[in-house]
């Protein structure tokens, strides 16, 4: 089963041709987010385009490997039931307008819809409180508290506060975030993990999340046991010695139909500069999310002030996982040479450790509060091999010509 894992059924020649990429496991190669430099903004539906891990593969993170399992939308989900609140972007239709001393401007949700989203959040809070108050998941208590709370928090301000149209459906993608990172984490702790280190019997078929990007053959194989998408990119110099089952085209952000790359109106400012592999992004977005989601005072510098102050940067560098030579990640020909920053030590495990998952919408605090929890290194084996004849990509993921 691990020797399967490293032959390709998929694969495609990346990076002018510096690079090639592989999958087992998805038939389709989606672009990798390469370079070292990358603005990183939210478009138009708040999200992050091909940089949000809640809609696009990134690169594997060592230190938060739930997020490979975020869930991916369904192609049969239907438009009114509550899984799809995970993917829904309100139109003019889902507003009521407020007056509010005779000023214009101010909305809420259709009442209709306010109920579908609070039955399905309270099911979320009660999850996360099942999952709480069992003593085998200790280590995720304080990721899990704050993020429910947050959760209940946002959930109350979209019942109660007019806003602006832009500012519910802000309210709204955050919402979503928050549930798809319960989901992820729920799923990876129950299943996905048990699976990798041989407690659950082997996948029959591949999960359908996002996935996740890796140059580690370890990372690969695991995520192949778990049943999880994951892209494996080779230098191109490998490229006799893997044999490719059949020749795949490159997937882009605009082409897909669950990606929404307009730009907002008026733009926003840069969220993060940086590469794809540096987890201090999450600090990035955070940092951003937040700042939108206050009111702006005398205190404030500008609405969006993201110097880096040596005394309150993250300590979170770069990935481990990308850190040999020749990382396409930070090493791509369209951007400027590296500049100086923080590496992390080689010999992390490509499972988690050292820390508890998070993701960019908890506070700084809280993601450096992170370091010193630990969790075991995958280990165990299976003689499985993997069929993917029912591949549940059944459909296009293209938009319509």
């Amino acid at each position: 089963m691990t020797a399967a894992a490293f032959r390709g059924k998929y694969g495609c020649i990346i990076d002018s041709g510096c690079q090639f990429i592989t999958s087992l496991n998805f038939e389709f190669i989606f672009a990798p987010p390469f370079g070292e430099s990358r603005k990183m903004y939210m478009q138009w539906d708040f999200h992050f385009a091909n940089d949000d891990y809640t809609l696009w593969p990134q690169p594997f993170y060592g230190k938060y490997p739930h997020l490979a399992v975020i869930p991916r939308k369904p192609f049969d989900v239907l438009s009114d039931s509550a899984e799809n609140l995970l993917w829904w972007s309100p139109d003019d239709t889902a507003f009521v307008s407020i007056l509010i001393n005779f000023i214009r401007g101010f909305s809420k949700l259709l009442p209709e819809k306010l109920q579908q989203f609070r039955a399905f959040i309270d099911k979320q809070l009660a999850r996360c409180q099942s999952f709480i108050e069992n003593p085998k998941n200790k280590l995720y208590h304080l990721f899990i508290c704050i993020l429910s709370t947050s959760l209940s928090n946002s959930m109350i301000r979209l019942e109660s506060i007019p806003m602006s149209r832009r500012h519910i459906h802000f309210t709204i993608a955050e919402l979503q975030r928050r549930v798809l990172d319960f989901e992820a984490l729920f799923r990876f702790n129950d299943v996905i993990y048990p699976r990798i280190i041989g407690e659950l019997p082997p996948v029959t078929e591949t999960e359908w999340t996002i996935g996740a990007f890796s140059t580690n053959s370890e990372v690969i194989q695991n995520f192949f046991r778990g049943g999880i998408p994951v892209w494996f990119i080779w230098p191109f110099a490998s490229l006799p010695n893997v044999a490719v089952d059949n020749v795949a085209e490159m997937m882009f952000p605009y082409q897909v139909h669950f990606l929404d790359v307009r730009p907002a109106d008026p733009p926003f400012e840069v969220a993060f500069t940086g590469s794809a592999t540096d987890l201090d992004k999450f600090l990035g977005f955070a940092q951003f999310i937040r700042s939108y989601d206050s009111i702006r005072t005398g205190f404030d510098k500008s609405p969006h002030d993201h110097s880096e102050d040596p005394a309150t940067r993250s300590s979170l560098t770069s990935v481990q996982d990308f850190q040999q030579p020749g990382n396409p990640f930070l090493a791509s020909k369209s951007v400027p040479a590296p500049g100086p920053s923080s590496k992390r030590q080689p010999g992390s495990s490509p499972l988690p450790s050292e820390s508890i998952p998070t993701s960019g919408h908890l506070s700084t605090s809280v993601i450096r509060r992170q370091s010193g929890l630990s969790s075991t290194s995958a280990a165990g084996s299976s003689n499985h091999q993997a069929s993917h004849q029912n591949h549940p990509c059944k459909h296009s993921l293209l938009k319509p010509s």
